[in-house]
């Protein structure tokens, strides 16, 4: 059976993501169940091996022909074609932001050109993308751009056997509520749903979380309930989905971890966030759904705290890449 290639992006080189892709490169040497190849600069690679404390031994490669036939080599590859120097780390500028940028542009011409059947990226700094391209605020709109991709895409979390998708995103909690319509909680339910089948799940159980203290309480608190969330839901039921809800959040996420449900749709950020980092702090997975390739990434920052000593937890990482393996198995039995 083939194995399935992930292309591993190193992220920002001043956080804590080379540190991590070296301890889990370290901790899946002897794994015969994927190929890594890292996808970034030979130097930032070395960094990441000496706070890691790890020697790895690997081959560079700088054209991506090169990589084109690797059967029976197993040795670990360096894609670096030389666009992916991040520049004085001491004093970072819009090459950091570069950097990030010609990584993830050459991750999705590898999976465009067969090389790599999935992209696991090391946490990176989203200003650091918008100073070297303003036109850009955050990696999701960049694999959008490069995958040519113009529909509804989400990162969709991963803690516990549970997984999150939420309506609205990065906006002000205070603006939540006008972002909200029967129409974009209908899209998320059946973009999640998809996602949940892809993965191998044959009739996703979806529950959608309510947006106001006790589910609204009969319109006391919010009308939202009534108006916008449950006529959603009703209308994922009719195209056949498994949908329950709403329920109210301060309970939602108890009966998620008891095992009733495979996700749950929240209707902003931190009413999931939170849930997940509180469970499982340090071992969830971020999955950019609605992409036409596989993209994930461990769900946590950059760690610029602790970044350079050592202490980093690859587990994350580990997991990620875990995802994305049964990810490109799955995708292989269903085509």
């Amino acid at each position: 059976m083939r194995k399935p290639v992930i292309g591993i992006i190193l992220g920002d080189a001043t956080g804590v993501g080379p540190e991590i892709v070296c301890k889990m490169l370290d901790a899946t040497r002897k794994r015969t169940d994927f190929r890594p190849i890292v996808i970034g600069n030979e130097a930032v690679l070395k960094a990441g091996m000496r706070h890691a404390g790890k020697e790895l031994e690997y081959r560079i490669l700088s054209k991506m022909e090169e990589i084109s036939d690797l059967t029976g080599e197993d040795s670990l590859i360096l894609y670096d074609n030389g666009r992916f120097d991040p520049g004085d780390l001491a004093a970072p500028t819009k090459e950091l932001g570069n950097s990030i940028i010609e990584m993830i542009k050459a991750a999705v011409e590898m999976v465009d050109a067969g090389l790599i059947d999935a992209i696991v990226y090391a946490p990176i700094n989203k200003s650091w993308i918008n100073l070297a391209n303003p036109d850009f605020s955050d990696e999701m709109q960049l694999f959008k751009h490069f995958t040519n991709c113009d529909g509804l895409c989400l990162e969709m979390n991963h803690c516990h056997d549970v997984w999150t998708a939420r309506v609205t995103g990065h906006v002000p909690l205070m603006q939540v509520s006008k972002y909200l319509s029967v129409e974009r909680i209908l899209e998320v339910v059946t973009l999640t749903d998809k996602c949940l089948r892809d993965l191998g799940i044959a009739n996703p159980r979806i529950y959608v979380a309510a947006l106001n203290p006790h589910g609204g309480e009969g319109g006391l608190f919010g009308t939202e309930e009534i108006e916008i969330i449950t006529p959603a839901v009703e209308a994922a039921r009719k195209r056949g989905m498994n949908v329950l809800g709403p329920y109210p959040a301060d309970t939602v996420f108890h009966r998620a971890f008891a095992g009733e449900c495979h996700a749950v749709i929240t209707m902003y950020h931190d009413q999931g966030q939170i849930a997940l980092k509180t469970k499982g702090f340090g071992e969830g997975v971020t999955m950019l759904a609605g992409l036409p390739i596989i993209a994930l990434t461990p769900a946590h920052g950059v760690g610029y705290d602790i970044a350079g000593k050592g202490i980093a937890n690859h587990i994350p990482m580990l997991n990620t890449v875990n995802v994305a393996v049964s990810m490109v198995r799955q995708k292989e039995r269903i085509d």
